[in-house]
């Protein structure tokens, strides 16, 4: 009966979403749990707030690659005097006024460090850069969740930045869902 309900519950939702469309139960049970859900009002409108007199920064989002990795307890030590937001067990780290370049080694070196301390934790991170094309600032945390899918194709302990390949790959999540 329950394996039922389940299966009519995803295939209401896909009917109501249009022809070719499919729904897997758990993503509809659990829509905070799937990768690219959306990012908490209260997280984006504090780094909006963080970066509305500024005309370039980088955002990086921090999640932990296994069970054991907690992004918060793995890397939070690391950025003393830095702004950050825990969600969950994720970190966001505010970079004001940063190049690419730079923010990509700095986040390189966090993660080695990690995992230099061995104990099997390994962290990967997004990064979104503003500017970039014509997206908002306040889209920036949800393009660090799409550039952490981008990331996985990488391995464990690895980093994408944000671009347009990052946008291709988690369209195909979208259209996998």
């Amino acid at each position: 009966s329950t394996l039922l309900d389940e299966a009519y519950t995803a295939l209401y939702k896909a009917g109501r979403r249009g022809p070719f469309s499919f729904c897997e139960y758990q993503a509809i049970a659990f829509p905070e749990k799937q990768p690219l859900a959306p990012t908490p009002s209260s997280v984006v409108r504090r780094i909006s707030s963080w970066g509305r007199d500024l005309d370039s920064f980088s955002l990086v989002l921090f999640r932990g690659d296994n069970e054991k990795s907690s992004a918060v307890s793995a890397v939070g030590s690391m950025l003393d005097g830095l702004r950050t937001i825990e969600v969950g067990e994720d970190l966001y780290l505010f970079y004001p006024e940063w190049d690419r370049e730079l923010i990509c080694e700095r986040v390189e070196e966090i993660i080695a460090e990690v995992k230099e301390k061995g104990e099997g934790v390994q962290v990967s991170a997004g990064i979104a850069i503003y500017p970039y094309a014509d997206l908002k600032k306040s889209e920036l945390p949800f393009n660090c969740k799409k550039a952490l899918i981008h990331a996985e194709f990488f391995g464990p302990s690895s980093l994408a930045v944000f671009d347009h390949l990052t946008l291709n790959i988690s369209g195909d999540v979208y259209f996998t869902e």
